[in-house]
């Protein structure tokens, strides 16, 4: 039952967050991740994949707000072992240093908390239940910016879940991805009269 009403937690915030009149956009990434604590954690597993996507909105001109869900898996390095997955919903406040936006360049940085999951066992499983975990990020990236205002970004995270069979996993994410101008995509679509 607790997946079911994160389920339309989640549908709820996509939906009206989507419908804000504010600037927003909604972007899609993918990247690695390295395993850097707890010991167990590092000593065991290797570099794996991760997949997420974001939505934000401006709050003022160098600050945006945001919603992220990601997934990340973790490979074991002997057989023995399963696959470590985290991830979640996490909300955050992003700080963007506009100085540099006449070069279509931006460098910003976030942090957040929110809900998310530390499963360490086979996948589609029941591992160690609830795999329920708090969540916290924070990191650094920069945007370049396109002449029709989507955004190609870099950015690198260090995220903490707490929870699961070990008591947490904390790894780096080094991260690329693109970003859609949700404005520009609805003028875009409005039929000239």
């Amino acid at each position: 039952m607790p997946a079911r009403k994160l389920v339309y937690i989640f549908i709820f915030i996509l939906s009206t967050s989507l419908s804000s009149q504010a600037q927003t956009s909604l972007g899609f990434s993918a990247g690695i991740n390295i395993p850097t604590a707890n010991a167990y954690f590092r000593d065991n597993y290797n570099v794996s994949f991760n997949a997420g996507m974001h939505h934000e909105w401006v709050l003022a001109k160098p600050t945006s707000m945001g919603w992220e869900f990601t997934f990340a898996s973790y490979t074991p390095k002997y057989e023995k072992l399963d696959p470590v997955q985290t991830g979640g919903f996490l909300a955050y406040l992003k700080l963007q240093d506009n100085t540099m936006r006449a070069d279509e360049f931006q460098i910003f940085v976030k942090g957040g908390a929110g809900l998310g999951f530390a499963a360490d066992g086979k996948p589609g499983g029941h591992p160690s239940f609830p795999p329920f975990a708090i969540a916290l990020v924070s990191g650094a990236g920069a945007n370049y910016i396109l002449p029709d205002r989507h955004k190609i970004f870099l950015e690198t995270d260090y995220r903490q879940y707490i929870g699961g069979k070990q008591g947490y996993y904390h790894g780096v994410f080094l991260n690329a991805g693109f970003s859609f101008d949700l404005q520009k995509l609805n003028e875009s679509n409005k039929p000239a009269y």
